[in-house]
């Protein structure tokens, strides 16, 4: 029986980062927005892991910012309201799915901390039983140590978590552990996806 429905955030409860606001942080960055993009999501990691802002800006744009805060919480800013835009029917969708089971709903996306704060202080976020961000737990999907960490503050077990997730390697790593998971594709599907999880 499933007690938990452990969900991803960004491209999953938000939608994509809007075009706009990678177009604004490449000329920020006063970089081609292809290389600044590729640079972008090649130091991600670490800064979902807990690195300072301005360490992570530093490597994305290839210059020492620690003498820039304000281009660092220029970046940071753009950053964050960019993926503050919820997909208008992944929640609704979740919170029916909740309400008709009395499941509980807890978040689980790797996040660094700016975000984690900028999530945490979103009206939305009051639905959920419990926000976990990589940047705070020391450990970001697909490290199963990141899922084990949930599943004990919730005391579950991993039979009983739905995880839903965009990128199939943390689908895998979750399923590798026990748990039922959705790779999720589209808001419009998610509801039949959802039923079919529940049937089997």
């Amino acid at each position: 029986m499933i007690r938990l429905l452990l969900v991803d955030y960004g491209e999953v409860i938000s939608t994509p980062l809007p075009e706009g606001t990678i177009t604004d942080l490449a000329a920020l960055a006063d970089q081609p927005r292809a290389i600044f993009l590729d640079r972008y999501w090649q130091h991600r990691p670490a800064y979902d892991l807990g690195q300072p802002p301005a360490e992570y800006w530093s490597e994305v744009l290839a210059r020492d910012l620690s003498r820039s805060p304000e281009v660092v919480d220029r970046l940071t800013d753009i950053d964050v309201h960019g993926w503050l835009r919820p997909n208008p029917l992944t929640l609704p969708t979740l919170l029916r799915r909740v309400r008709r089971t009395s499941i509980q709903l807890a978040l689980l996306s790797n996040a660094p901390e700016p975000l984690a704060e900028a999530i945490d202080r979103s009206r939305w976020s009051r639905h959920f039983d419990h926000c976990y961000y990589s940047c705070r737990l020391g450990a970001a999907k697909p490290d199963p140590r990141a899922f084990q960490i949930v599943l004990r503050d919730r005391g579950a077990k991993p039979d009983e978590v739905l995880f839903i997730d965009d990128r199939a390697e943390n689908t895998a790593a979750a399923r590798n552990l026990g748990m039922r998971t959705i790779t999720f594709t589209s808001a419009n599907t998610l509801d039949r996806e959802l039923c079919l999880v529940a049937r089997a």
